[in-house]
């Protein structure tokens, strides 16, 4: 699958089905995959949003196809300002190994979204699913996660609010067993 291709396909509507199928055809040229990354940092917010997407949609199906970009994936997230792209790298970064050369950027990263309450929702729940994972590798972090799922369960979404229970819940026995 050439470049002009993907650039094409992501300019078309785009539904579910159609973004697995882009998925999958980008998958079999490992040169499509690098330019897939290159699109969300395109400028231009629909295109940044449906190839962020795509990689979301190789994450869930194919996370080892993303292994040797997670470096990537983190840089483009630290540098998007776009809410879309965020979302959808930190579903990616949710799911596969997290770089440990960007463990404190990320985990910077992943504070601020969670402190940040103007925020989409997702934003904060991926991140606290990051930050959790961080606290795996870091476990005196565990303390400060707590406080801050607290804080934002106090007045969180619905998403928040579950995703919270259920940190809380594993925290709560891992601390526990300190």
């Amino acid at each position: 699958m050439d470049k002009s291709e993907i650039f094409i396909r992501l300019n078309e509507v785009m539904g579910k089905e159609q973004c697995a199928n882009l998925a999958l055809d980008i998958l079999e040229s490992a040169t499509s995959l690098s330019f897939l990354f290159e699109l969300t940092q395109n400028q231009k917010p629909q295109i940044e949003m449906r190839a962020a997407w795509v990689i979301a949609t190789i994450a869930e199906r194919f996370p080892e196809a993303l292994f040797p970009f997670s470096k990537t994936i983190c840089d483009i997230l630290l540098q998007s300002k776009n809410n879309s792209v965020a979302r959808c790298l930190l579903k990616v970064l949710s799911i596969i190994n997290l770089p440990e050369e960007r463990i404190t950027q990320l985990l910077d990263f992943c504070t601020d979204v969670m402190l940040d309450r103007s925020k989409p929702v997702a934003l904060p729940v991926y991140a606290m699913t990051i930050f959790y994972r961080i606290s795996e590798i870091e476990p005196d972090l565990k303390y400060e996660l707590r406080e801050i799922v607290c804080h934002l369960m106090e007045e969180g979404a619905p998403a928040i609010m579950s995703r919270g229970k259920k940190i809380l819940k594993t925290l709560e026995k891992e601390i526990r067993s300190f």
